[in-house]
């Protein structure tokens, strides 16, 4: 197409109105449902300047891009007058987004003919609002809330921008996101562990599937409290409550990077996921946080003997240790286990042998592909005093 055919093609698009503009809906497939909308201007479907590259190369070349853009402008407007549903539209270039176009302030620009004059000549770019939130794709639901929340005081922005490595991917609308965080909390209060108020069971396991059907290297991390029996039975239930909520606040305080996760199983057994896999040192920490804070509520008599005598399960009289903490690490490879269950059981083996070993950690790693399978690797992890 000659430079002047193409000058010609272009002023009658302009002239004549032909933009054509596409609303490509962003759908979040796992939430069913759909995000924000990719807005796309283009030629008349018959035109040599159908593609979107194609048109604004031409206003390029042909010195026309603010004409160009006040047409897109224009049927922009006339597209969000039409249609309730849309309150933004996204201004884009070359892949990175600028800010948003917001409906409220089309409509107010262009409700009056004095403003409409004064205005329609200039480019979008005037009328884009460029303090936009801008997240990338892969940022946390509960990290996009807090920032919405906390960037204006008095005005809760209506969408956001989402972005894959800095590039333009869709629009999320605010709405949405408060609703999908609202349901998951509801849904994690109906499963929460009624003291700690973690995640109880039924959200271990759904966790555990996720993380199993990413086909990543993960680790799973099985505590118990060792002796805590005879410390209800000695001090108290309340006490023992308090134990256990100590407990889950230090697990959440040493176990807080964005993959980790703590859940709450009962009684005194907690789990903890990580996308980490050498967690060893944080597991020491927690044990030394535990040890400290539990010493506190024994009587001095108590923590100088080191023991304390309470009924065994069979009811006789006997002398226990101090209770103490042991961790149970299963470091997962990218397809170790068939099933939730299948790393349950290993974690809880390893727990197991936590409590016998002399630094209360245990660690487990391999590759099990098949379900029931057992690991290729054990290493029984021995540092530091016994608590």
């Amino acid at each position: 197409m000659t430079l002047n055919g193409q000058t010609q093609e272009l002023q009658r698009i302009i002239d004549r109105q032909l933009i054509s503009t596409l609303f490509q809906p962003i759908v979040d497939c796992q939430e069913r449902s759909v995000l924000g909308y990719e807005v796309l201007s283009r030629g008349p479907s018959d035109s040599p300047l159908h593609a979107a590259p194609a048109l604004f190369q031409a206003g390029e070349q042909c010195d026309q891009v603010i004409s160009l853009e006040r047409a897109c402008l224009g049927h922009a407007w006339q597209i969000l007058q039409s249609s309730p549903s849309i309150f933004a539209l996204p201004v884009v270039e070359n892949d990175r987004p600028l800010g948003l176009l917001h409906k409220w302030r089309v409509m107010e620009v262009f409700s009056s003919t004095y403003e409409r004059s004064l205005n329609q000549a200039k480019p979008v770019d005037s009328l884009t609002a460029r303090d936009a939130l801008v997240v990338e794709h892969d940022e946390p639901l509960e990290g996009v809330t807090q920032s919405l929340l906390e960037d204006d005081l008095y005005y809760l922005k209506q969408h956001f921008i989402v972005t894959r490595d800095g590039r333009y991917m869709g629009l999320g609308s605010t709405r949405s996101l408060l609703r999908t965080m609202t349901q998951r909390r509801v849904e994690q209060a109906k499963h929460a562990n009624p003291l700690s108020q973690l995640p109880g069971n039924v959200l271990i396991q759904r966790e555990a599937m996720r993380r199993l059907q990413k086909n990543e290297a993960f680790t799973c991390i099985y505590f118990d409290i060792d002796h805590f029996k005879p410390f209800n039975d000695v001090m108290g239930y309340g006490e023992g409550d308090e134990v256990i909520l100590s407990l889950a606040r230090q697990l959440c305080a040493v176990f807080d990077g964005d993959t980790d996760w703590v859940g709450h199983i009962g009684g005194d057994d907690f789990v903890v996921y990580s996308s980490k896999l050498e967690l060893q040192n944080r597991c020491e920490q927690v044990q030394k946080l535990f040890k400290l804070e539990t010493l506190s509520r024994y009587p001095e008599a108590l923590r100088k003997a080191r023991s304390m005598t309470a009924e065994d399960r069979d009811g006789k009289l006997k002398r226990f240790p101090l209770v103490a903490l042991s961790a149970g690490i299963v470091v997962a490879g990218s397809r170790s286990f068939g099933s939730a269950a299948d790393l349950a059981a290993t974690a809880a083996d390893a727990k197991a042998k936590a409590k016998k070993s002399t630094s209360g950690i245990h660690i487990v790693r391999g590759e099990c592909v098949a379900e029931g399978s057992v690991p290729t690797q054990v290493i029984v992890f021995n540092a530091g005093p016994p608590l």
